[in-house]
Parts: structure tokens; sequence; C-alpha cells
């Protein structure tokens, strides 16, 4: 879709407001922390499926900040800044790039493991934070498990939305 600079930049503002209120509602409503980040991330789709890539950066950059200074507690921030906000960017990419199943998943599991490891560090070294407080007390390598088998899932659910936004929510955008 050929988009015009006023809808370019409206369509920007709203991803960036979208993703500040379910990233606030994410932690003022503790029970659905992560669901309501994997609902922000789920925005920024919507430029990476226009291929505005550039835009899509800047308004992940933009939430990352606006929501940085109104948000009440800042560790889903550090988790939607190191990994589930600009996840839609790199997954487009690696779409694009990959044309192996096998490999692009292993990739995308990659990619997750090492935004999740530098949150789980930059939360423990600026916030003296463990992650393994905010988690269940099981064992560290059924929970490293438990996290590859959410990455893998996070994929295939983010594929469905995806698949839904093309499907019915698209073609209004395009109006």
């Amino acid at each position: 879709m050929n988009m015009s600079v006023s809808k370019k930049i409206s369509l920007s503002a709203m991803v960036v407001a979208l993703n500040t209120l379910f990233l606030y509602a994410s932690e003022t409503v503790p029970f659905c922390r992560f669901l309501f980040a994997y609902i922000a991330s789920l925005f920024v789709y919507v430029l990476v499926g226009e291929r505005k890539y550039g835009l899509a950066w800047l308004s992940f950059l933009a939430t990352a900040l606006l929501s940085f200074l109104i948000l009440p507690d800042r560790i889903t921030w550090f988790f939607y800044v190191a990994l589930i906000g600009h996840y839609g960017i790199a997954r487009q990419f690696f779409l694009d790039k990959v044309n192996l199943v096998w490999l692009r998943s292993l990739l995308l599991v990659l990619y997750c493991n090492i935004g999740f490891a530098l949150a789980s560090f930059v939360l423990w070294q600026l916030a003296e934070v463990s992650i393994l407080s905010l988690l269940p007390n099981i064992h560290l390598v059924l929970l490293i498990i438990a996290a590859q088998i959410c990455f893998f899932l996070l994929d295939v659910i983010y594929n469905v939305c995806i698949a839904f936004y093309n499907k019915r929510i698209r073609k209004w955008l395009a109006a």
C-alpha cells in the first residue's frame, strides 16, 4: 500500500500510543504483565507489514522513551526494550533473508535468548533484580527448556496474530 506522509505519521503515532498504553497496562495489571507487553509488540507489525522499517524502529524507540518516563515500574519495560518490542522487526528480517524454515526458527529462538539474557543482565546490574526471583522456584535447566518452548510459541502465536491482521484488519487501513 502506498501511504501519504500524513498516513505514515498517523499510523506511527497510533502504534506508539497503543504500545505505550499496553505497556502501562502491563505494569498496572500484574497478572497480565507479559500478555499486555506481548500485545504491545504486535502493533509494530502494522508498520513492518507495510515495509516501513524506519518508521517501525522510530515507533519502537519513541515507545521505549515515552514508556520509560511514565511507567510506574520498569521490569516489563526492560523486556520490551531488550526483546519483545522489536521482535516483529527482527522476525520480518529473518523471514525476508532466510529461506530455510528450520534455520529461521533456530535464529529466532537464538534472537529471543540473546534479548532475554540482555534484559536479565541489565535488570541484575542496574536494578539489582534477579530474574530468578521473578520466576517460579524450579530447577534452572527446566526454566531454560520452558523458555525455549515459550520463545517458539511466541513465534507461532505472532504468526497467527499477523495472519488475522492481514486477513481482517489491514484492508481497513488501506481504505
